[in-house]
């Protein structure tokens, strides 16, 4: 928990004078973080990787500046006056912690998902070489599109905690949800003018959500997009602060920067939301719309020249990606739908309509309209690509209709649709007994549901003992230029294997933002040859010369024990 500490501390820095608020503490963290990621990629991509050593003197440098800029002893109290009186948050913070982080994610030894894989190849390779990943040799020889923040972030904390890549990642997505929480917390807190409503907008985030929120995330490991809406939540925060200060125009200068150098289609999901801010400040022309909209473009401009200076391949990376097949993205039917927003999509429905009748001021409203654009252009977003262009496509330009999946832009709409879940909530606190107590009741019932979900949904995974053990004995019995040649049904976790061996294998593990022209071909040429063809396997002896790779077969036998033979194909 070490880093977690350390954002905790970078938090501190943000507090403001008098009552201080979760989502001070969420976008002091959540600033904390963008600072870490800019640093460490540019000093890396300057060929000085800083590992764990970063760390120090990035917490050095706030302090200082912090100390410079106002009062820190008036800041401390007050963390002090908000911990003394919010006890309970911290209590139950500390609990899903503890749940979430030892018993549910900690006891796989591998994490959950499949880009968790494509991440740890990538992460390795920056902390093997203490440079920037550019192509994914062994397993494919093609350049690497990813922007590398998060990567770099996650080779550094390999470094702190001396663990492998796999239980970096476990840590550093259990340490995410907490700024996430206090952000999206804060911001229902300040919408609806109810700590509770703040409080069960962080709860529906972490324990209820579904696409985008904790429980998608935590599924399918999307650590960048993960980091993306974080920080992007710490802008909106930013967006309506009533009067920031330098200090705050700076973290928003890195919270872009950061974010344009951790995901780029992330970024593209989160950014259409400005479009939607541009049409409520004309249409209702006031003060908030108009300097959310300064600050966002504001500090984008100079976070856009930064970012592409920290790493000019930027330009490029955005613009590149692979191209879905409709067979391999099936279209989302209306059901589907309403089971990935989960539950925080019937509860959003009531937050709006109470925000809409409590709020009276025009500041509130304006706030309003700038929470419901967040949610209705991702959301909009999603219908065009996911049924205009898709059928557009179907009819008029063969197969291929995309080139990255539209269910992101629902995860871009699922932050917005907790925060107005919180607001349904404190109607219901208030139609039932003592506010206070019917809060604490709720929010136990809240947190074992969703404890009792994932453990229903999610079992542990045995075979990951299996999957370790294997790979150890491909590692020690094949050379470093071995290719695998296995059949995907007989072992027990293929998609870990050659990482964790560190070995070339016939469907490498690419994740879609790449161009996996050749690992289709390669597979192509493995799957689909008749090795009885002197033909295909004249292709077969010439790609694996070509690469200076040497054919193994990996199989499991009926009595489970691991066989492992190297495979001539001259003698065929």
């Amino acid at each position: 928990m070490l880093f977690l500490l350390i954002l905790f501390i970078g938090s501190i820095l943000f507090v403001r004078k008098g009552a201080p608020h979760a989502g001070d503490f969420g976008f002091g963290m959540a600033s904390m973080l963008a600072f870490v990621i800019t640093v460490q990629l540019f000093s890396t991509r300057a060929g000085q990787f800083m590992g764990g050593c970063i760390l120090p003197p990035v917490v050095c440098i706030y302090i200082l500046f912090d100390f410079i800029s106002h009062d820190a002893k008036t800041r401390v109290m007050g963390l002090f006056v908000w911990c003394k009186t919010h006890w309970q948050v911290l209590v139950y913070s500390c609990a899903g912690m503890l749940f979430f982080g030892y018993v549910m994610e900690w006891r796989d030894l591998l994490p959950r998902g499949t880009d968790c894989v494509h991440h740890a190849i990538i992460s390795q390779k920056i902390l093997n070489t203490f440079a920037l990943c550019p192509d994914w040799e062994p397993f494919a020889a093609t350049q690497v599109q990813y922007p590398q923040g998060m990567h770099v972030l996650l080779a550094a904390l390999a470094t702190i905690f001396h663990c492998a890549i796999p239980k970096a990642e476990q840590i550093l997505q259990t340490a995410l949800y907490v700024p996430s929480a206090l952000l999206i917390g804060g911001l229902g807190a300040k919408l609806f003018k109810s700590k509770a409503a703040g409080w069960f907008a962080g709860l529906t985030f972490v324990f209820l959500g579904n696409a985008g929120t904790f429980f998608s995330m935590w599924a399918w490991a999307g650590y960048p997009s993960m980091i993306g809406f974080l920080l992007f939540s710490a802008l909106v925060w930013y967006a309506l602060l009533p009067q920031p200060m330098i200090r705050d125009h700076a973290a928003a200068i890195l919270l872009w920067t950061s974010f344009a150098l951790t995901h780029h289609m992330t970024l593209l999901t989160s950014l259409v939301v400005l479009p939607g801010w541009a049409v409520i400040y004309f249409a209702t022309h006031t003060t908030l719309t108009r300097r959310a909209l300064i600050r966002m473009f504001g500090t984008g401009i100079p976070a856009a020249v930064l970012a592409i200076l920290v790493n000019p391949r930027l330009i490029q990376i955005h613009s590149s990606g692979d191209t879905f097949h409709l067979t391999s993205d099936p279209m989302t039917t209306a059901l589907h739908m309403l089971e990935l927003l989960g539950l925080p999509l019937a509860g959003a429905v009531f937050g709006m309509v109470y925000a809409k009748k409590t709020l009276k001021s025009k500041p509130e409203k304006a706030a309003l309209g700038l929470m419901l654009a967040w949610f209705l252009c991702p959301f909009l977003c999603f219908l065009i690509t996911e049924y205009g262009i898709r059928l557009y496509t179907l009819y008029f330009c063969e197969e291929e209709f995309t080139w990255f999946a539209p269910t992101r832009f629902l995860a871009a709409s699922a932050i917005p649709l907790s925060i107005f879940s919180g607001g349904a909530f404190v109607l219901l606190i208030k139609r039932f007994g003592n506010p206070r107590r019917v809060m604490y009741l709720l929010s136990v019932l809240v947190m074992v549901v969703g404890m009792v979900r994932y453990a229903i949904e999610f079992p542990s995974q045995p075979k990951q003992d299996d999957t370790i053990r294997l790979a150890e004995e491909v590692k020690k019995f094949t050379p470093e230029n071995a290719f695998l040649l296995y059949d995907s049904e007989n072992l027990p976790d293929p998609l870990w294997l050659p990482v964790l061996s560190w070995r070339a294998c016939v469907l490498a593990p690419l994740p879609a933002s790449e161009d996996r022209t050749e690992m289709r071909r390669t597979y192509h040429l493995f799957s689909k040859s008749d090795y009885k063809n002197e033909s295909d396997l004249e292709k077969i002896r010439k790609y694996l010369s070509g690469r200076g790779l040497e054919p193994w077969f990996v199989y499991i036998d009926e009595e489970g024990i691991a066989r492992i033979w190297k495979v001539n194909f001259q003698a065929m």
